[in-house]
């Protein structure tokens, strides 16, 4: 029972920094190589990466946490983690367009569907994570025979 437990908070935490990294890092790519807008000079946008990155790692890291969660207590293998990632990917983007209607948060703004590569990407990876940390855990353990 204490491995369960053990085993779904660091599932949990490992969901969240995954994510967390994948929405910062494909928003920082998507915000890098954005079109800064009119009126200022065309050309990579490194400031607004970086706050990019920060903006979107942060829902990243809270919605990473129940997705690894979710994924450690199945333990199903990559594909469920992907379309459970998916499905995070999903619900960001609705929570994104929910934003009152601001026209920067419409569904044709790259930044706004990154985060469907990004979930996806985060489901994958934490589910593989996971996938190898039980794997090692299960070569750990000493076989014994009856």
């Amino acid at each position: 029972m204490k491995m369960k437990i053990f085993d779904a908070i660091l599932g949990s935490f490992i969901g969240g920094f995954v994510t967390a990294f994948c929405f910062g890092i494909l928003s920082w790519f998507v915000a890098y190589n954005m079109d800064p807008g009119p009126g200022m000079n065309p050309g990579p946008c490194w400031g607004c990466a970086h706050l990019a990155a920060v903006v979107a790692g942060f829902p990243g890291f809270v919605l990473g946490l129940p997705l690894g969660f979710v994924i450690s207590f199945l333990n199903r293998g990559l594909v469920p983690g992907t379309f459970l990632g998916l499905a995070l990917g999903v619900i960001m983007l609705i929570l994104a367009m929910q934003q009152g209607g601001h026209p920067d948060f419409s569904v044709r703004n790259p930044l706004v569907l990154a985060s469907l590569p990004a979930g996806i990407l985060s489901g994958f990876f934490t589910a593989l994570i996971l996938t190898l940390l039980s794997r090692l855990d299960d070569s750990a353990k000493p076989n014994r025979r009856k």
